[in-house]
């Protein structure tokens, strides 16, 4: 059931998408870097897969609209990942079905 609220988003959707999509959802605020450690994925797949679930993805066209990258203010080449609004509802959709 948790799976098929993944698949009305994108039928398609692979499961390192939506490991980070669970990963920024249990630790919202997180870098890229955090991610990239947590998941053992490389650079690339992590932005990748950052982009497929953002606003607006690498081919500039419209993304899932889960997350959303910002960057730090702290160390400008640091990236911080949230969840948007309609990433926070996903989110709480899960924790319902996986009561």
């Amino acid at each position: 059931e948790a799976l098929s609220l993944f698949r009305v988003l994108d039928n398609d959707l692979e499961s390192q998408k939506i490991a980070t999509f669970l990963y920024v959802a249990r630790n919202e605020g997180c870098t890229m870097a955090d991610i990239q450690n947590a998941l053992e994925i490389s650079q690339a797949s992590c932005s990748r897969n950052v982009m497929a679930l953002a606003e607006i993805n690498r081919q500039r066209k419209p993304g899932l609209g889960l997350l959303q990258k910002e960057q730090d203010p702290l160390e400008p080449r640091r990236f911080k990942v949230r969840l948007t609004i309609k990433g926070r509802r996903l989110a709480n959709q899960l924790r319902e079905v996986m009561k």
